[in-house]
């Protein structure tokens, strides 16, 4: 299993650490880009029809040692939904990811 797994929830498709928490119905899910989503029922059962996150798409490229042409900066705040204030992201250092040449 992959440690990044993406959970749709609150308007968009986010990232969250499958070794850390699992996506349960109405539990607040620490994800990626620094929020906290609540996934509902059709979040979980449902279709997958939400944008992705791209702070979430950014911070997984990040953490999987992407070369830096591969890695977009920053979206701009005004571009994600209203969405709660996100939490302190992790900026600890990251192990290499054994991703083999490219």
């Amino acid at each position: 299993m992959r440690r990044w797994q993406w959970q749709q929830a609150g308007g968009r498709r986010h990232a969250y650490d499958a070794e850390t928490t699992r996506p349960q119905v109405g539990d607040p899910l620490p994800v990626l880009c620094g929020h906290d989503v609540v996934p509902g029922e059709a979040d979980l059962l449902g279709k997958w029809l939400e944008p992705t996150c791209w702070a979430c798409d950014r911070e997984v490229r990040v953490r999987e040692n992407f070369p830096a042409a591969e890695i977009p900066p920053l979206p701009e705040p005004s571009s994600a939904p209203e969405a709660p204030s996100p939490r302190t992201l992790d900026v600890s250092p990251r192990p290499p990811h054994p991703r083999g040449p490219h």
